[in-house]
């Protein structure tokens, strides 16, 4: 296990290792008490900015106590080797779990597969979750404040907690047209949020749809912002790509993530909406939304 606790303004780097694993990344040798575990932290990356420098992480990450402050979780592989061999961790293990984590943070580019819950944002934290490759975890992808899955509210976006408790976007209107050999997939996306405030959309799609009834993430293949009205509403219409050109799995799945207004720094994102079988609905007791 690889422990850290580092003094404010001082820098760390962990990239480019392999835990709980041979060299190759083809056989899990669990270290004893999991693989990194962060103690007040601050400017730490773990992984960087391209593949090379990501981690093989079988036994995932956990950040724990106040002053994670620009935390950084990069192009690392989770419970996946970087040669797609898929650890045996049992279901037990979560794979990102933070706390107090705030600043300049996020967690993008990850794969996160074969845990309990992929990502789990715990108190006082506040991280953007953008670009990562999340599914086949048993309970859910992500998890703001680790209680299950936290439905929308009305007003929008007036509770408070990790993330914010940031609404989800909602899916309507989905039509799949045959053309050809192809799937013509079409949808609407809504946001009820903060008014008056930019988020981004991210929609992904995975082989199922995760057995919350909520969605995970194995492929991201459309993000874009879209900027909320005096009521807090915003909408993306008639999203439209084919499958299995681009999209390649039939469930579909959407994060928001509130940017600043100014600048258009993420700051936090939602959790997983809920998931939608554009077709192969038998694959899955999740009703197909037809227009």
């Amino acid at each position: 296990m690889y422990s850290i606790s580092w003094t404010p303004h001082n820098t760390a780097l962990i990239a480019g290792n392999t835990f709980s694993a041979n060299r190759s990344g083809t056989q899990y040798i669990p270290n004893q008490w999991g693989d990194i575990e962060v103690y007040q932290s601050p400017y730490l990356t773990i992984g960087g900015d391209d593949n090379d420098l990501g981690n093989v992480i079988p036994q995932g990450v956990s950040v724990k106590w106040p002053n994670n402050v620009n935390l950084k979780v990069k192009h690392n592989y989770l419970g996946i080797s970087r040669n797609d061999f898929v650890f045996p961790i049992g279901s037990g293990k979560n794979g990102i779990d933070i706390d107090n984590v705030s600043g300049i943070s996020e967690i993008s580019f990850n794969k996160i597969t074969g845990f309990r819950k992929g990502i789990i944002v715990g108190a006082n934290s506040n991280v953007p979750i953008l670009n990562n490759h999340i599914y086949n975890n048993s309970v859910m992808g992500i998890d703001l404040n680790n209680d299950g899955v936290t439905l929308n509210d009305d007003p929008p976006d007036g509770d408070t907690g990790p993330n914010g408790l940031q609404n989800f976007p909602i899916f309507s209107n989905v039509e799949v047209t045959e053309i050809g050999t192809a799937k013509q997939v079409m949808f609407d996306l809504t946001i009820a949020a903060a008014k008056n405030t930019i988020y981004l959309l991210q929609v992904f799609s995975s082989p199922f749809c995760n057995s919350s009834g909520y969605g995970e993430g194995k492929q991201i293949f459309y993000s874009n912002p879209v900027t909320t009205d005096d009521n807090g509403y915003g909408v993306i219409e008639e999203i439209t790509d084919f499958y299995p050109t681009n999209i390649k799995g039939p469930c579909l799945a959407a994060t928001a993530t509130l940017l600043e207004n100014a600048t258009f720094k993420p700051i936090a994102t939602s959790e997983f909406s809920q998931g939608v079988m554009a077709w192969q609905p038998e694959k899955i007791f999740l009703p197909l939304i037809l227009k």
